[in-house]
């Protein structure tokens, strides 16, 4: 099997382990954009190889081996996507696209360009993993976005349409057990479920800059039978 697609692999289990402790065959099959089938044919390689630990009833994890190599990549994939955008001057999200195919580079080249950016924190799971996480934001208050702790497709996806990556400031507006809604310094709304919210990771801010919340239709007629 091809190295660099036994890191995708790896890579995928190690986003989903990190937010839901394991990962599923149907989640893997999503975020590698492959069928169901085949990743179950390269998780039985990838348990052989002594990578993953495959459960029917409890998902795939990664073995100490496995997730060794994954935090390597995703290590990788940061600093290329910093180099991308800072030094290239490319925007997040297509930096964060390029920087999948460059994140099977050797590590003398990922360490000459880490240098170059000036050891910057790459916000690595083992950095972020203490921080605070969008799914544990109060409704009502200010967030900034420091990294994402794990990159999700779907979420990736979520943000670019609200136009929102690291450093973006939102407001949480609603809270819900099914997920939270926030609003972007723009008025731009964006609804992510509970899981995805875990994978970003915010710092508190205040609330400057920020219009009033979008107010939902059912919240409008709570107000208006209120009134009367």
């Amino acid at each position: 099997m091809v190295k660099e697609r036994i890191e995708d692999y790896l890579l995928a289990i190690y986003r989903y382990q990190m937010v839901h402790g394991y990962a599923r065959t149907s989640q893997i099959a999503r975020e590698l954009g492959v069928k169901d089938a085949t990743v179950t044919k390269v998780l039985k390689k990838l348990e052989g190889k002594g990578l993953v630990n495959v459960n029917h009833y409890h998902g795939v994890v990664l073995t100490s081996k496995g997730m060794n190599i994954a935090s390597k990549i995703l290590r990788k994939h940061r600093i290329i996507e910093l180099f991308l955008n800072k030094i290239l001057g490319f925007n997040p999200f297509k930096s964060h696209e390029l920087a999948h195919y460059m994140e099977h580079l050797p590590d003398e080249i990922i360490d000459s360009i880490y240098k170059l950016l000036g050891d910057p924190d790459t916000c690595i799971i083992e950095e972020g993993a203490n921080a605070l996480t969008l799914n544990e934001a109060s409704e009502g208050k200010c967030y900034q976005i420091t990294c994402l702790v794990t990159e999700f497709r779907e979420v990736i996806n979520k943000l670019k349409k609200a136009g929102c990556w690291a450093c973006c400031k939102i407001k949480v507006i609603g809270k819900g057990k099914s997920g939270l809604t926030f609003q972007t310094e723009k008025g731009k709304k964006l609804i992510l479920t509970l899981d995805e919210s875990k994978s970003i990771a915010v710092k508190e801010v205040n609330c400057s800059g920020f219009s009033n919340p979008i107010i939902s239709n059912t919240r409008r007629e709570k107000s208006a039978n209120n009134k009367d």
